[in-house]
């Protein structure tokens, strides 16, 4: 089960989960590049290692077909994947194409990483990792009619990565806050959220709750599930006077 923690200019996703001794987490090249380097690391059980290893999109060796307009498809073996350089099985001649040219024969494999655990032992544990491309900030409406008038606040939550987010449960956090001080703050008593899913709200509009203050930081948390959609901003408000 995955929770949120969105701050002003990153946002932490952890995930709960039971944890054999050694297990594989794999990451996509977008996601990956967003995660804060050295932020990965499992709780709860001790680890002896961990591994991240580059998987890249190697199509090298492999036989696609080149679909171009009014030509008959060309049968070719791929000599070098970083420039797509081909070899005409037919004519054994070389040539070039463009990845929207391309026909598979297998499923290509998606470039990422992949992160190796050894622990020291099975069980519960949580994984967790900082983002970059989950943020939130709040906007402002005062409207004015007469003599009345009405102040609002809406909390803006930005998703810029590649995926949706299924939220069960999540925590907006206002303030100052730089990467390097975040231990400092206490987080271990609280819920979680998952992560997935289509883009638009689950059931009832979700309600944003204000919990105070924790070490200088404003703290909201919001209990109803929402989906946060790719590339999208959710809005909900979380002050509302005369």
């Amino acid at each position: 089960m995955l929770e949120l923690r969105i701050y002003p200019s990153f946002t932490e996703i952890r995930e709960k989960f039971d944890a054999p001794q050694n297990f594989k987490m794999y990451f996509p090249l977008e996601v990956y590049q967003q995660i804060v380097t050295g932020s990965l690391n499992v709780e709860g059980i001790q680890v002896s290692t961990q591994n991240a290893v580059t998987k890249a999109n190697n199509l090298e060796g492999q036989t696609v077909f080149v679909r171009r307009p009014r030509e008959e498809p060309i049968e070719c073996q791929v000599i070098r994947s970083n420039d797509l350089l081909l070899k005409d099985i037919k004519s054994n001649r070389y040539l070039k194409a463009d990845q929207h040219e391309l026909e598979y024969v297998t499923i290509p494999e998606e470039e990422g990483t992949e992160v190796t655990f050894a622990l020291k032992n099975a069980g519960e544990s949580t994984l967790s990792y900082l983002i970059q491309g989950i943020t939130w900030s709040p906007h402002y409406n005062l409207k004015v009619t007469n003599d009345q008038h009405t102040f609002e606040a809406w909390a803006d939550m930005t998703n810029s990565t590649k995926r949706d987010y299924k939220i069960k449960h999540t925590e907006l956090f206002g303030g100052d806050v730089k990467l390097n001080t975040l231990e400092t703050y206490s987080t271990s008593n609280r819920g979680g959220c998952s992560c997935y899913g289509r883009g638009r709200s689950c059931g009832a509009a979700p309600e944003i709750q204000s919990e105070g203050e924790l070490a200088g930081l404003y703290w909201y948390s919001v209990d109803q599930p929402f989906v946060l959609v790719s590339q999208s901003t959710f809005s909900l408000p979380f002050v509302d006077g005369n």
